[in-house]
């Protein structure tokens, strides 16, 4: 009966240690496992001869040094002999391919563990390495690409989404020997001369394949061409998850440097094959695996990725993927990332709203189109809430009056008529920063000198008022939690305008809006009681949120539509 040597399970749970009943192993125990398995590897040589050459064999034995690595690594002598047999024919050297491929991940976990005691063996590993690192970045055929793909997509059938998705862009268990590499030459026990020079030479083959693929104008080979890039860049990324920002940054700029040199010639793949799936996938991988290892050293090589992954021709789907990218890299990078984004915003704006009015045109030959024309108007709001949160925002609409009348109008209309809550809510938010970095307050806070007194104005009349107050007195559902969530950010809105502004808007609610909203059913006395009790909760510190959706409540009541208002209800 044959094994499965590639059973995904096996990489998950068949080199686990073994689980006790006990929280810890009785030190006897332990003692004795441990002279078990140092017994077994110093003799195994000896003992097994030709057999350790099976298949099977080759396989456990493997697999049993990853489970009792830490066993293993307490005696040099046996370390030596544990590499060796990962590194001739026993292991990344077998005949068998399946033996050689299942060899590499397995490596890879050995010396993850083990790499401090490495640094003195290192030319000896590479030299050994040199051909499992030279067969794995090697192109394939159209064949084996395809055998790749079938039977990693067969054995991922029965796991996550996330897994099959990576199944169909053909992983190859071999590209784990570059994750191995990494893992290497990521110790900051190892030479910083050696650590580039080898780091250089992965690199510069890696590199040489990509350019080789993305020049290659053989159109009947496109997809193999693309597939086989690809590969190489899942090599980059697997080798550069053996290295820290620590390394890469502060201790070795050389190495970061290494990297952002591969990322340009990574990022050509996008500008060859900006509509395959897979390589965008991919390039975006290894943008975040950049992001973590080279910190804001990467933000000059952001905006060539972005504009490629955004490329004329872009469906909603794929500028809804690459404005959550855009959304991640402002989480990490915040105002670092102003310069990147302010050449960008309008023509990135443009697209979003094209492509969501293409796709609304649309919808009534497919429901895909108006699903995805919404997801992307969603991840559009959310984009402007993070550029709020992340001190983008502000700076960047304060700079530029086009580009803030536009946000302007568009987060005030969306925060008074959408028909979901949720969004609501976002341009409700993204409003809330923009009012407090723009307004001066009476101890001089706030405020940005290139805006005018115009936004006061603005601020009061158009978020204050019919955000703030006409739009949740007429359109929310106070039962909703979404509603609920909506209502404080306009109760945190208001509070915001009455402290900076102080008896302007205090007159423009006691004198206009109430009034006009209250008259038709409300006695002036009531009126005069509503106002006053409204002034309070805003001037009030201590007053919760649920006070301000209480009075609001009493006053929906009791209020009256204005003219030229229309009734906009929202939903979840």
């Amino acid at each position: 009966m044959k094994t499965n040597l590639n059973n995904a399970k096996d990489k998950n749970n068949s080199i686990q240690p073994p689980q006790s009943n006990n929280a810890e192993v009785a030190p006897q125990e332990h003692v004795e496992l441990t002279s078990l398995v140092l017994s077994l590897v110093l003799k195994w040589d000896e003992c097994s001869k030709n057999a350790a050459y099976h298949r099977i064999v080759s396989i456990s034995y493997m697999e049993l040094c990853v489970r009792y690595h830490n066993m293993i690594e307490q005696n040099a002598e046996a370390l030596h002999l544990v590499l060796r047999a990962f590194l001739d024919e026993r292991g990344m050297r077998h005949s068998d391919p399946n033996v050689s491929s299942r060899a590499c991940y397995l490596f890879m976990r050995m010396v993850k563990p083990v790499r401090s005691h490495l640094a003195a063996k290192l030319d000896d590993i590479f030299t050994a390495l040199e051909k499992p690192l030279s067969d794995a970045a090697a192109p394939l055929s159209s064949k084996m690409l395809e055998e790749i793909q079938s039977k990693v997509a067969h054995l991922a059938s029965n796991l996550s989404i996330g897994t099959r998705a990576q199944a169909e862009e053909g992983n190859d268990d071999r590209l784990y020997v570059f994750e191995a590499a990494g893992s290497i030459l990521g110790a900051e026990e190892v030479p910083e001369d050696k650590q580039c020079e080898r780091l250089m030479q992965i690199c510069q083959v890696l590199c040489g394949r990509i350019v080789e693929f993305v020049n290659s104008t053989d159109a009947k080979n496109d997809g193999w061409a693309s597939q086989n890039a690809m590969r190489c860049v899942v090599a980059l990324i697997n080798l550069s998850k053996g290295f820290s920002a620590r390394i890469c940054v502060q201790l070795r700029p050389k190495v970061g440097e290494i990297f952002r040199s591969a990322m340009e010639v990574t990022v050509s793949c996008l500008k060859r094959w900006p509509r395959e799936k897979g390589v965008r996938h991919r390039v975006v991988g290894y943008l975040h695996q950049m992001v973590q290892i080279l910190n804001e050293t990467i933000v000059p090589y952001l905006p060539d990725a972005v504009d490629s992954l955004r490329s004329k021709g872009t469906n909603s789907k794929e500028l809804g993927e690459t404005l959550v990218l855009i959304n991640q890299l402002s989480n990490t990078f915040k105002a670092a990332l102003l310069p990147m984004i302010a050449p960008l915003f309008l023509s990135l704006r443009l697209q979003v709203h094209e492509n969501i009015r293409v796709g609304l045109s649309q919808s009534a030959s497919s429901d895909e189109f108006t699903r995805e024309s919404h997801e992307l108007e969603r991840n559009w709001i959310q984009t402007l809430n993070t550029f709020a949160l992340t001190s983008l925002l502000s700076p960047m609409l304060a700079a530029n009056a086009e580009a803030r009348d536009l946000c302007l109008i568009e987060l005030v209309e969306n925060a008074k008529k959408h028909s979901s809550i949720s969004i609501r809510k976002l341009c409700l938010q993204t409003l809330k920063n923009i009012t407090t970095d723009w307004l001066v307050g009476n101890d001089t806070t706030g405020g940005n000198p290139q805006i005018g007194d115009e936004f006061s104005n603005f601020a009061a009349q158009k978020i204050g008022v019919e955000c703030c107050l006409v739009a949740p007195l007429f359109d929310y559902n106070f039962a909703d939690t979404g509603a609920v969530a909506a209502v404080n950010e306009c109760f945190a809105i208001q509070r915001v305008l009455f402290r900076r502004m102080g008896e302007p808007f205090a007159e423009l609610l006691t004198k206009s809006v109430l009034p006009s909203l209250l008259t038709p059913k409300v006695d002036p006395a009531g009126i005069e009681n509503a106002s006053k009790a409204y002034l309070n909760l805003l001037a009030t510190e201590s007053v919760k949120p649920k006070d301000f959706r209480h009075l609001l409540g009493e006053i929906a009541q009791q209020a009256t539509l204005p003219d030229g208002v229309v009734h906009s209800p929202c939903n979840k």
